[in-house]
This record gives structure tokens, sequence and C-alpha cells, in this order.
């Protein structure tokens, strides 16, 4: 007889940190009937070798709240469990020798500050007084965590599944799953060696197995499976007590004491990417062979910033298996094409530290509908559809270990160039155009020589006159069929009656106020739509319309469409200038030249698309005939369009508004909904904003900058913030450097 049950609301897959983290919060919100099923013994996998540290150094508010929940979480888990986790402060420092480090450390001292967390940023006697192993040369500060803390990875568990079973879940060790079974892309059962549950949930919390268990479903996960390893040393004579944890800021190597010695452990930059099928079916609490190599290359910077290293001896080699994800955040969410398939996987080497908000984030969303987190950075349709193959991750996977350690770069998410290219690229590049990635594109963000400041002058050229931007690389979406329209005008927060007829921003909504998608929508005939959107929100965009729109066609036809912008103050001169089309109240669909084309005019500005095969002719007689009308008609980038939205206080999903919280537009009276306001610096600031930069007002964090841009004119700065709170008279935004008032617009 199976010990397993052959029924079972939710089946969770795994049993290291996550997946217990899962259960406990199913079983905390009330619902009882879980089974866990671990493939060989609970914790066995990454959980058991985890350095398993806790710190609040981000620059993420996101983050800063993950450790504060946490906090909390641990002392009530072992209080009701009776179980120690381990946890011991330590303390955490951050330290460089990189001047461009230090002004990381001051935002993220000011995001301390918002949300009364201690972040400290230390002067170099500060520094070493706290971590006196350094090297003083060049040493130009750090920033103190003093209520870091680490535990018992196998004791944290352990404690978690203690109150699940306490609470009805089932735990089973040796329950390798075989297959999954769905049913009009519905879960139904789970299948293991020993027989079938039949269930309505699965979570998928496998470890770097995650992306084994999704392609039971068909589902291809953005997971890479790297070799990632720290050494341990024996006691070394002189090594101080107490010494708190460390983390080199640009270096790529961290540490902390222990047992007298030191754990060393570097995120590498060309790290080795495994295939799973290599490794033995009772792989379990195993690691991998030494790989010495590639620790050599960072020995020396090691021992430069810690001269006691030189003279320890290694005892302990330990080399494991760690998933990660092409932004450095975990994925979180359920399959589009499986109701019922969720999964909560690729912790980046941050399993244990993140398991308890994101295992309540997922408990929240699958038992009411929605979590009390924003979850749009780590939401599973966040990906393209290609960073889920094979041969991209072979490609990008030795770079994803290091690609999110770094502080002081603002972009580390890894990506391949020249994957995706515009229908025009050749005529981009012979312009001079400035290529950055964006979802595997090369988007054009400006023209002419990279060191001067190119966007600003595209900028003055857009209020001024025009500029043809390439937007090729924008999502299209296009839904057909019979009621397309009706549900479109559901969700729609406006529908006046010519939008039957005329392209349209729409701001399209659930029922809990969130914003799900900000598209431009295009009429291609009666029921049939195209609507455009920024690439990152075209999965979320495809998603949403499966749910809501289920009697329509949907497709992707990014591919199939060249889009250009003919943007800026004098862009209807331009379009007067193209014959034949000097007379546009509609979407209208024609001719220029040969090229069959469909015209959008939108908030003054025209949106021309064709098939891609036509794109180079289209934007060559775009470009010729448009100077005709406008002399100082030229090519822009798409940095100075973003910068032009930020200044006209556009919001933009996925940024300043996305599905996960209600917002209103404004300074409303109202204190109990978050706002979305547009802020502008009234005085010098002493450093510029940043993205997540708290905004106070009468002594209290209100909000968060979402945005921010410099103005068209003059030397202020433009920002859009999330406001949930009083706005008093007086409001500043903290830069990390000082605050800057600021006025609402």
């Amino acid at each position: 007889m199976s010990r397993i049950p052959s029924q079972a609301q939710v089946v969770v897959i795994g049993a290291g940190a996550v997946g217990a983290s899962v259960a406990y919060h199913l079983t905390k919100l009330g619902w009882t009937d879980i089974v866990v099923l671990e493939r060989n013994a609970i914790g066995s996998g990454t959980t058991w070798h985890s350095a398993a540290g806790f710190t609040a150094t981000s620059v993420n508010p996101a983050d800063l709240r993950k450790f504060r929940y946490a906090q909390s979480e641990i002392q009530r888990i072992e209080e009701e469990s009776g179980l120690s986790v381990g946890r011991k402060v330590i303390g955490r420092m951050v330290f460089s020798y990189h001047e461009e480090s230090m002004a990381g450390f001051r935002r993220m001292s000011a995001h301390g500050r918002s949300a009364d967390i201690r972040l400290e940023t230390l002067t170099p006697d500060e520094t070493l007084n706290l971590l006196p192993i350094l090297s003083p040369g060049g040493l130009l500060g750090g920033l103190w965590n003093p209520d870091a803390y680490r535990v018992d990875p196998a004791g944290f568990t352990e404690a978690l599944l203690r109150l699940a079973r306490r609470h009805g879940a089932k735990v089973f060790e040796n329950a390798r799953v075989t297959s999954i079974t769905s049913d009009n892309s519905r879960i139904r059962a789970v299948s293991t060696e020993e027989g079938d549950i039949n269930c309505e949930i699965v979570i998928n919390c496998a470890g770097v197995w995650a992306r084994e268990i999704a392609a039971m479903v068909d589902l291809s996960l953005p997971i890479v499976a790297n070799e990632h390893f720290y050494v341990i040393t024996k006691p070394i004579e002189g090594l101080p007590k107490n010494l708190p944890g460390f983390r080199a800021d640009g270096e790529l190597f961290y540490g902390r004491e222990e047992v007298g010695g030191l754990l060393l452990g570097v995120f590498d930059q060309n790290a080795k990417t495994m295939n799973l099928s290599d490794l033995p079916s009772d792989f379990s609490f195993g690691l991998l062979p030494e790989c010495w190599e590639q620790l050599t290359p960072y020995v020396d910077r090691i021992v430069e910033r810690l001269p006691i290293f030189s003279s320890a001896e290694i005892k302990t080699f330990i080399n494991g298996p760690e998933a990660f994800t092409p932004d450095h955040r975990y994925i979180l969410g359920e399959a589009n094409q499986t109701k019922g398939f969720y999964t909560l996987a690729g912790m980046n080497s941050g399993g244990i530290a993140g398991s308890l908000m994101a295992g309540r984030q997922i408990a929240e969303l699958i038992t009411q509908g929605a979590p009390t987190e924003d979850l749009t950075d780590v939401d599973i349709c966040r990906f393209q559809g290609f960073e889920g193959s094979e041969e991209w991750l072979r490609l990008t996977g030795p770079d994803l270990t290091s690609s999110g350690y770094f502080f002081s770069k603002s972009a580390q998410i890894s990506e391949t160039r020249d994957v995706r290219l515009s229908p025009v690229h050749s005529l981009l590049q012979a312009q001079g155009a400035n290529f950055q990635p964006v979802c595997g594109w090369e988007v054009a963000t400006s023209f002419g020589n990279p060191d001067n400041d190119q966007t600003s002058s595209e900028v003055s050229l857009l209020c001024s006159a025009a500029g043809l931007v390439d937007q090729s690389y924008f999502g299209k979406i296009r839904v057909r069929g019979y009621g397309t329209t009706d549900e479109l005008r559901k969700m729609a927060s406006e529908w006046s009656p010519e939008n039957g007829s005329t392209a349209k921003r729409l701001t399209l909504m659930n029922s809990r106020g969130g914003v799900e998608s900000i598209p431009t929508a295009l009429p291609l005939g009666s029921d049939d739509w195209l609507l455009l959107v920024e690439p990152a929100e075209a999965p979320a965009l495809h998603r949403l319309l499966s749910r809501v729109a289920r009697a329509s066609t949907i497709s992707d036809e990014t591919s199939g469409w060249a889009q250009f912008l003919i943007a800026g103050s004098a862009a209807e001169k331009v379009m007067c200038a193209l014959k034949g089309f000097d007379k546009l109240a509609e979407t209208h669909r024609g001719y220029i030249g040969v090229v069959p084309v469909t015209i959008a005019p939108v908030d003054s500005e025209f949106i021309i698309l064709c098939a891609t095969e036509y794109a180079i002719a289209l934007y060559q007689y775009v470009l010729q005939h448009g100077k005709s009308g406008l002399a100082q008609f030229t090519p822009v980038g798409s940095s100075a369009v973003e910068q032009l939205r930020v200044a006209k206080g556009i919001v933009r999903w996925g940024r300043d508004v996305n599905a996960y919280f209600p917002a209103v537009l404004g300074p409303t009276e109202t204190e109990k909904v978050t706002r979305i306001v547009v802020l502008r610096t009234v005085e010098a600031a002493p450093a510029e904003p940043q993205i997540h930069a708290p905004v106070w007002s009468d002594n209290v964090c209100i909000g968060n900058v979402t945005s921010i841009a410099k103005a068209p004119s003059g030397s202020e700065m433009i920002a859009i913030a999330r406001i949930l709170g009083k706005l008093d008279k007086d409001v500043w935004i903290d830069t990390g450097a000082g605050m800057v008032r600021v006025e609402v617009t």
C-alpha cells in the first residue's frame, strides 16, 4: 500500500527552505490539504550548504521589506515550533575600494532611513575598526548593517516543516516526481514512483531541478544551474573574534568568520554551467568536484584586500549547484498555459534569505488571488519566450552567477548582443546609432558621439521640431474575434465612443484597481485590434488577454511589423509633407509609394507600421520626404522619448504602475490609496535622485521615486513617484548625499 495519498488540494514539489516556507505559509493562511514531495531528503539539494545570511544591504525597497518580514517571522517560527533556527546576529559590512560604490552606499543608507533599518555609511577608519582584517591602502569606506544575521539552514527548514505538519501538511522524502498530468490546460495529477496524487494545484519549488519539473507541463523556465562555491579555512592565528559578515563591492567575493577561520565565497564571472542529467539520481547532500581553477583568478585580489588570507590553509572546498535567472531575481507565479501550475524557484544563491517573503507572496497569490506585496519584479511572465531556450541559457549562463552581485552598476542583466535586430538596424547603424540591449533587441538609444550628452540634444530637438524613432522592438499583440472590442472596453478605464475607430492609449485595469497594461490600441478591422506595448510588457499583456478574452484569437505579431514613431512638437508638419497623408483624422491604411502602411495619430504624434519586408523602404521614404516639411527632422533614440515621457508625467507600466497595487493619478486628499504624483526639484540637488529614492514629507517617508529624468529645459529633475501617506507642504527626496526639496506639479 502506498504511503502517499491519492488526493490532495496542493502538491508542493521540493522540501528545501523554499518549499518548506510555501507549505508553512499556506497552512498559516488556512489551507491544510497539502502534500510536500521531496526527491531525496529534506534540505538535501542546495539548502544544506547555504551560507544562510540575511542582510538589508540593497537599493530596492522590496528587499528591505523582505528583511524586515524575515526578522519578525523567524522569532515567531522559533516560538511556535519550539525549535532553534540557529539565528546569530553578526552584522554585515559591505566595503569598497572604488569611488563609484560610495554613492551606492549612500543611496542604500537613504533606503535604510526610510524603512527604519540601520544602514550606516562609514569612513575608512570606522570600516577598519569593525573589520580590521581589511587592507587600509585605498579603502574608501563601507556600509554597515549591524542587524544582519545568519541561521542554520537545516534547523530553519525543519522548523518551517514542523509547523506546516502541525497544521495538516504531509511531507514525504524519497518521493521523486515522474510526471505531471494536465487536462484542458489545467493541472490534474502528479505522478510518483509510488502512485498518482490527484490535485488542483502544483507548486514547483524544486530548486536547480525546477526547470526539469516545469518541462513536464511544456514550460521552459529561464533558470540555469551553475556551479557555485566557497571555501572554509582552518583556524587562522590572529584572526579577530566576532568579525561581521562582509562583502566586497566590485570584487565579487564575500565572507565571514567560521570556527576561527574564514568562509570565503566567490560570485564567479565565468561560472561553470551544469547539465543536471550528469548528476547521479541519488544526488543528496552531495557536492561537486573542487574547482580550484575557478577560484584561482580571484585569489590575488582576495589576498590584496584581506592580507591575512595569504597564510590561511584551506580546510574545505564547498562546490554545489545553484539556480540563477537572467535578471538575478527569483521566479514566482502561475504558468500561462497550464492553470494551477505555479513556480517559486531561481533564488540566485539567496534562497534562505528570500524564502520567507517569497513563500508568503505565493501563498497569498494562491489563496487570496493577489499578494500584499508587489510581484512585478519577480512575476514569471516578465521574461521573453526565447529566454527559456536551451541555447540562450547556454550562451548567457556563465555570466548569471556574477551579474546581480554589483551595487555600483545600474544594469547587470546578462545579455548576448545582436540577437534581435530591427529590420532597419543597418540603417540605424549607418546613421551613428548607439545601441543598448532591451529584451534581446538592439535598441537605438541615441545618435552621435556616446561621450557627449546626445539625449539632451535630442530632447531639445523634439521640443522644438520632430524626430523619427524606430520602435520595431515594441511588442505587438493582436486580438480579434467576436466580442473582442467589448472585452477591451470592460477592462479600459476610459472608452469614449470614437475609440472604436481611432487609435488610443488604453489603461487596462483589474478588479482590484491595479493596472494590467497600458497599450496603444490600433483598430485593424471590426473586433480586430493590434496592441502596442513596451517589450517587457508584452508577456503580461498576452497573459491578461488569454484569461479575459477567451473567445478571441490572440497572437504575438511582434516580428511581423516594423514600427516607427514621428515624435515632437512639429510632428504634424512632417506628416503633411508625406504625400497622400496630410489629412489624418483616424487610423488609416494606405500606401506611401509602394509600401502599405497603417498610421495612427496618438497624442499629437504618429505611429507608423508596415510589414517588415517594407521597413527599409518606408524608413528611407519618411526620413527623406519628412525633411521637405521640416528641415530639422532627423533620427532620434529611445532615451529622448523616455525622458520626455517622464517630463510629461506619463506613467509607464511595470515601473510607475502595475497589476499588483491599486493607484490613482495625482495628489488626491486621501491617504488610504497609492497615488502617482509628478515631482519637480526646486533647488540644486546634492546628487541626482535615482529610481527607488525615498520621498519624505513632514519627517515621514511617504513613498519612492519610480521614474526620473532631467527637465527638457533648465537644470531641474522631474520624478514620478508612488505616494502612500500625507503630502505636506514641504516634500523632499533623499538622494543619499542629502535631501532635495521638490514640489508637486
